[in-house]
C-alpha cells in the first residue's frame, strides 16, 4: 500500500514522508508519527502556523519545472529572499493578526514578465518581481495594503481603479 506519513519532528513542525508499507507503530528517529486520520492534524497545522493571523496571503511563480515567466535562478532567488523577509517580518508582529503567509507556485499561468506574483484577498497580480520590487510588495502592500501601482498586471483580477469604485 502507498501513501503519505506526516511527522511531527524535533521542532514541532509537520512534515510528510512517502512510505511503501504501512506500519502505525513504526517511527523514524526523533520524529513522532501522527496518524494521517487524525481529524485534527489540519487544526493543528494551522495553528501552529498561526493562520488565524493572517492578513494576506503571497503566491509567488518561481519553482517551474519548466521555466517560462523567468530563469529557475531568477524565480528562488526571490523565493529566498521572500522566505527571509517573511520570517522576520511574522517573528517582529508575534501573534497580532499582521502577520502574511507565503506559497511557491509552480505556475501561475502568466508566463510572461516574471516572476508573477498574486497577492490575496486582494486579488493583485504584480509582474516583474525581482528582490527590489518584492521589498516593495512586502513594505507596502503585504504589511501595509498599499498596492505597487508600477508593477501591477493591469488586466489580471482588480486593479486600482476597480478597487478605488469599491471601496466608495
Amino acid at each position: 500500500m502507498l501513501g503519505i506519513r506526516f511527522f511531527l519532528n524535533s521542532t514541532q513542525k509537520f512534515s510528510a514522508r512517502h512510505f511503501s508499507s504501512w506500519n502505525p507503530n513504526e517511527n523514524v528517529a526523533l520524529n513522532k508519527s501522527v496518524d494521517i486520520y487524525d481529524s485534527e492534524i489540519a487544526d493543528r497545522v494551522a495553528s501552529n502556523l498561526k493562520l488565524d493571523n493572517v492578513k494576506r496571503h503571497i503566491f509567488l511563480c518561481c519553482d517551474q519545472s519548466k521555466a517560462k515567466c523567468c530563469s529557475f535562478n531568477d524565480g528562488m532567488e526571490v523565493w529566498n529572499h521572500l522566505n527571509k523577509r517573511s520570517k522576520a517580518h511574522n517573528d517582529s508582529v508575534g501573534n497580532l493578526p499582521e502577520r502574511f503567509a507565503r506559497t511557491k507556485a509552480n505556475c501561475l499561468q502568466v508566463c510572461k514578465e516574471g516572476p508573477i506574483a498574486v497577492v490575496y484577498p486582494d486579488g493583485i497580480w504584480y509582474k516583474k518581481v525581482n528582490i527590489e520590487t518584492l521589498d516593495k510588495i512586502i513594505d507596502n502592500h503585504l504589511i501595509n495594503g498599499v498596492f505597487v501601482e508600477e508593477n501591477m498586471i493591469q488586466n489580471a483580477g482588480k486593479t486600482v481603479q476597480n478597487c478605488v469604485k469599491q471601496s466608495d
